[in-house]
């Protein structure tokens, strides 16, 4: 292990069209010690042209090259090969803040850390227009002492945060799932170490370029069954209700969308012969969550309306004004009237 070295680990599978933007923005950050690990995970494209002649250009881009493996495989591999004392994961059609580096490390060392998070922007196209950070004792930032007391979307996100090699130590990425691998991976790190604190920053560093044909958008139906399968197969693992909170979370939120998603895919028996067992195995679990949670889920995993209500509206409010409805003695009713009427408008339609 190198003190002070970054292994900044970026899979590649088909995006010569983003490779420049993303490893320029790695290569050209104020933090200058990095190792850039690019896994060429079988590209068709001429990808693997491109880093050939950026690591012929930089001696800090390092390449390996694997047969066609899923990007699970590829980071597991940089994993395996990475030298730094910290660990950095980068998509390979995404950029990065020019001082995202080196405000992170900051963040881990000053704050006396284990992992660094940042916040992401959603990007439909290319944008340069940085804010500077003259002096990085202004950034707004929380110290938690355990991953316990983190918003959701700040521990399931490996992209936007800085590791301690450390405390990943011999975890890794399960090479068999194909969606929300890296909410597993986060689990295991924040769940399973005795971390000395997560240091997260309200500043978006971390910019997320939104392509319909990236592999999140682009997975089969049966890979994504896989991938909840596995997560209700494999929480009994996951010893305190706080990592089994994360993984029903992710369970029950990819059943919901699958759902969404695959009503026309199937006829309405089939769907249900699908989705229903896999829903009663996530209502066992429903008890993990609070109140006002457990009412959500249970809700949105009975009746498919609700969760196109969600999905239209963003908003939790709707969601809770149909339980006060159905369940009249349960908690007072809700008064917005916008909410109720909405509320009518989608019990009319279960």
């Amino acid at each position: 292990m190198e003190k002070g070295l970054i292994s900044v680990i970026v899979p590649v599978y088909n995006t010569a069209d983003y490779l420049h933007i993303c490893l320029n923005s790695i290569l050209s950050n104020t933090y200058k010690n990095l190792e850039v690990i690019c896994v060429n995970d079988g590209s068709k494209d001429n990808s693997s042209q491109i880093l050939r002649e950026l690591a012929e250009k930089d001696s800090r881009v390092k390449i390996i090259e694997q047969e066609n493996q899923g990007v699970s495989v590829a980071r597991n591999n940089a994993l395996d090969a990475a030298k730094g004392e910290y660990i950095s994961f980068v998509d390979s059609d995404d950029w990065l803040h020019p001082q995202y580096y080196e405000i992170l490390l900051y963040l881990l060392e000053e704050k006396k850390s284990d992992i660094a998070v940042c916040q992401f922007k959603n990007c439909k196209e290319y944008e340069a227009d940085f804010k500077a950070y003259d002096s990085l004792d202004t950034i707004s930032y929380v110290r938690h002492n355990n991953a316990s007391q983190i918003n959701g979307d700040d521990r399931t996100n490996i992209s936007r945060a800085l590791y301690r090699a450390e405390v990943i130590g011999d975890i890794r990425f399960k090479e068999k799932l194909t969606l929300c691998e890296d909410v597993l991976f986060n689990v295991e790190v924040f769940f399973k170490n005795n971390l000395s604190g997560i240091t997260v920053t309200k500043e978006k560093l971390y910019y997320y370029y939104q392509r319909e044909d990236s592999a999140v958008h682009s997975l089969s139906n049966i890979a994504k069954l896989d991938s909840i399968d596995w997560y209700l197969s494999h929480i009994e693992e996951f010893k305190t209700d706080y990592s089994k909170k994360e993984v029903i979370s992710e369970a029950i939120k990819s059943l919901l969308w699958l759902r969404f998603c695959c009503k026309y895919s199937y006829n309405k028996k089939e769907l249900r012969e699908i989705v229903k067992p896999r829903i009663e195995k996530c209502n066992r679990y429903l008890d993990l969550f609070g109140n006002k949670k457990r009412k959500v889920y249970g809700l949105m995993l009975a009746h498919p309306f609700v969760y196109k209500a969600f999905r239209i509206y963003q908003d939790k409010a709707i969601l809770l004004t149909i339980y006060d409805l159905k369940h009249p003695h349960s908690i007072a009713e809700n008064k917005n009237k916008k909410w109720r009427k909405l509320a009518y408008n989608f019990l009319s339609k279960l």
